[in-house]
C-alpha cells in the first residue's frame, strides 16, 4: 500500500491503491449547503445551485453544478473552475487541474465571513 505522500499529487496512483471517486449523488451530498475552505478562499454551496465565495480576498456570486461523473463546476463572473473528489482511508480529497489538492475542511451551513 502506498502512503498518500508517496502518491504525491497523482490521483490515478491513489485510485490504483483503492481510492474511489465520489459519484454525482455523493458529491452533491458532500457540498450542498456546506462551506468549503480552500487555500485561496472559501466557498458556500447553496442547495439551490448558487455559490458565494471569497477567493483571494474578492467576494463573488455564481453557480455550481455537479455533472453525471461527480465533477463540480463553479462559475462566477471572473472565473470558472471544475474539480472532483476522491474518498481514501476515511478522507475526502479534492482533485483539481489533474492534481490531488488535499482534504479541505468543509462545514455545514454558510460560514463565509460577513
Amino acid at each position: 500500500m502506498l502512503a498518500l505522500a508517496a502518491c504525491e499529487y497523482n490521483p490515478q496512483l491513489l485510485m490504483e491503491e483503492g481510492a474511489e471517486r465520489l459519484d454525482a449523488n455523493a458529491t452533491r451530498a458532500h457540498v450542498s449547503g456546506n462551506t468549503e475552505f480552500w487555500e485561496a478562499g472559501t466557498l458556500y454551496y447553496h442547495p439551490d445551485g448558487t455559490l458565494k465565495s471569497i477567493w483571494r480576498k474578492v467576494k463573488s456570486d455564481g453557480t455550481w453544478t455537479v455533472d453525471e461523473n461527480g465533477r463540480v463546476c463553479l462559475v462566477t463572473r471572473s472565473w470558472e473552475q471544475c474539480h472532483y473528489y476522491l474518498s481514501y482511508e476515511g478522507e475526502v480529497l479534492t482533485v483539481s487541474d489533474g492534481l490531488i489538492r488535499g482534504a479541505y475542511k468543509i462545514e455545514a451551513g454558510n460560514k463565509l465571513p460577513r
